[in-house]
């Protein structure tokens, strides 16, 4: 075998053996589409628009709903937001304002050691949305997957902000209520440990208007006002498509 084809040889090996040599990395505007994607319920493994398809999925009772989707060497978990007629979603954006780390009730609640229903709610979310990242990357084996990354709008990119801190990984939400506001160390049975290196991995969107008043409090990672009048992830959406200044791959840390 002369050099030229040994050398060929040995990239073709690298590759198998170590993943793809250019990984895939997505635009803003395909995980903006995927933040308001994953409000639909999938039953399976099924292709959906921009090139992707959905790999796992998950309803729970606590109202949390996850959905995974890959992307040649990508995978990127979604995380839904509010859904109104859904009242554990209520409840637990009821948790999240009324039980936040610096407020009145938080403090009451340390003092005599009781939770709300409110707390409860978004504590039994927060460890839905755990287990659904950890169960979907045991899915893949090693070297399958190159980049993951998390997403949620609402309440989901609040999940998102806890799930990328605590797993330090490339996360991006759209107008979610601050993850500052109340960050648990005990969910259920899973003892979370945020990452603070993780903040220059995290990078929320949040929607500018005088209508929006659902992003408040402290997020974790960076905050990026953009143009929009409502908390619609539709609307954010046609926003991030419509700039020429968001236009290109995100930047993966």
């Amino acid at each position: 075998m002369n050099g030229k084809r040994m050398c060929l040889f040995w990239v073709l090996v690298s590759t198998l053996s170590m993943g793809s040599v250019f990984a895939y990395t997505p635009t803003l505007s395909e995980l903006a589409y995927l933040a308001g994607d994953c409000y639909n319920a999938y039953g399976g493994n099924v292709p959906v628009d921009r090139g992707y398809s959905v790999v796992n999925s998950r309803t729970k009772a606590s109202g949390f709903q996850g959905v995974a989707y890959r992307k040649e060497d990508l995978l990127v978990i979604a995380f839904r937001g509010t859904v109104l007629t859904v009242s554990n979603n209520i409840l637990a954006d009821g948790g999240l304002i009324f039980n936040s780390s610096n407020s009145l009730v938080a403090a009451l609640q340390g003092a005599y050691g009781t939770k709300t229903a409110g707390q409860a709610a978004l504590d039994n979310t927060i460890e839905d949305a755990m287990n659904f990242y950890t169960g979907t990357l045991r899915m893949f084996q090693p070297g399958v997957i190159d980049n993951v990354v998390v997403v949620g709008h609402s309440l989901g990119g609040y999940l998102a902000q806890l799930v990328g801190s605590v797993n330090n990984v490339n996360t991006f939400t759209f107008n979610a209520p601050g993850g500052e506001n109340y960050k648990p160390n005990r969910v259920g049975n899973l003892t979370l440990r945020y990452n603070p290196q993780a903040n220059n991995k995290i990078t929320n969107y949040v929607a500018n208007g005088l209508i929006t008043a659902i992003p408040f409090g402290t997020h974790i990672g960076r905050r990026v006002d953009i143009f929009g009048w409502t908390h619609s992830m539709d609307n954010v959406y046609r926003t991030i498509r419509a700039d020429p200044q968001m236009v290109g791959p995100v930047t993966l840390r």
